[in-house]
């Protein structure tokens, strides 16, 4: 395994160089997602595929603004962590990250089909979700409700 430091949105390599591409929990970093995904799918072979792993993080809704706020409190009093900190380093950018909040099945299965993608499919990851779920914190099992996915299409 090579790893390599290079921008997601413009690989360095020629296109068709792998036979897979696998991002996980990426997404949500990319100021222009499309570009991602366009990107990926231009360096893999035909009949390739493309995997991509995500999630829905933050709920917009009220009440879960309010479950992260006490698990923020929780976190603070019992884990010994800021979890402001995160908060704070993301402020100014967070709204150039269309996907901040997460992605949706529905989003990425769209951006697919728009690179040219085909054999779309989509797993909800019910299996791991509930293993995180038993396993993460108090702070983490209250603040947070993740919906994960795998998206896999093929060139």
């Amino acid at each position: 395994v090579d790893f390599m430091h290079c921008d997601a949105e413009n690989l360095p390599f020629v296109d068709e160089t792998f036979d897979i591409v696998i991002s996980r929990h990426l997404l949500w970093t990319m100021p222009n997602p499309k570009s991602a995904v366009n990107e990926w799918s231009r360096v893999v072979r035909s009949g390739g595929k493309l995997m991509l792993i995500d999630g829905r993080w933050h709920d917009p809704a009220i009440n879960m603004r309010f479950r992260r706020f006490i698990g923020r409190i929780i976190a603070f009093m019992t884990e010994r962590r800021n979890p402001w900190i995160f908060m704070r380093y993301y402020a100014g950018i967070k709204d150039q990250l269309p996907f901040f909040n997460g992605s949706a099945p529905d989003d990425v299965v769209y951006m697919f089909n728009e690179v040219g993608l085909k054999n779309i499919a989509v797993n909800h990851l019910e299996h791991l979700s509930e293993c995180e779920k038993r396993n993460a914190s108090l702070s983490y099992k209250i603040a947070n409700r993740p919906s994960l996915f795998l998206a896999r299409g093929e060139k």
